[in-house]
């Protein structure tokens, strides 16, 4: 098994197959500086947001939904990302059938949107559309099957409390004062 740049630290969950490609979630450490977004859920056509994702596409907290899928689709709960405006940073690594070379990626948020990340080394546009393509349609398969969360980040500008969840297969976002960091 080979990972194109990065380096892999642990397996994690559990693998699926989608789309031609058996993805795994990983701890995985990118190769590279200047990492951008990719991706990003909100892009998605259309017709393929179903209806629980709509709102939270809209008002910008798709995390919450992203969030909630992963623990049903890879067996594993997402720890909270130690960046701040960021909830979300959990490592995969996609390996297209009959190949023993995957490509690693980050799904990540900034400020409730989610997209992927992938290492700036990597050149193979098509490749990285596969990954993407097999991973969204993956957690996309059964939208509405949501584990029940809660999670907050600090928005050090603000200074507010961003609160992420799921509960009784709902997504939500508010906002709260940094006040009641007691809680």
């Amino acid at each position: 098994m080979k990972i194109r740049h990065a380096i892999l630290e642990a397996v994690l969950g559990s693998a699926i197959k989608s789309n031609g490609m058996t993805i795994v979630p990983v701890a995985i450490r990118l190769d590279g500086n200047g990492f951008s977004s990719e991706f990003a859920l909100e892009k998605q056509p259309a017709h393929r947001i179903p209806p629980i994702l709509r709102v939270p596409i809209e008002k910008q907290y798709d995390v919450s939904w992203v969030c909630a899928r992963i623990p049903r689709v890879f067996g594993l709960t997402p720890e909270k990302s130690e960046n701040e405006k960021t909830l979300l940073e959990e490592g995969f690594i996609a390996f297209p059938d009959q190949q023993l070379e995957g490509i690693p990626f980050i799904c990540s948020d900034y400020y409730g949107r989610t997209a992927l990340r992938f290492s700036p080394h990597e050149k193979d546009q098509s490749l990285k559309a596969q990954a993407a393509a097999a991973f969204w349609d993956a957690l996309l398969e059964k939208p509405e099957d949501l584990a029940d969360f809660e999670e907050r980040v600090m928005h050090m500008g603000a200074p507010v409390w961003l609160n992420f969840g799921c509960k009784d297969c709902e997504p939500y976002f508010f906002e709260s004062p940094d006040e009641d960091e007691g809680e």
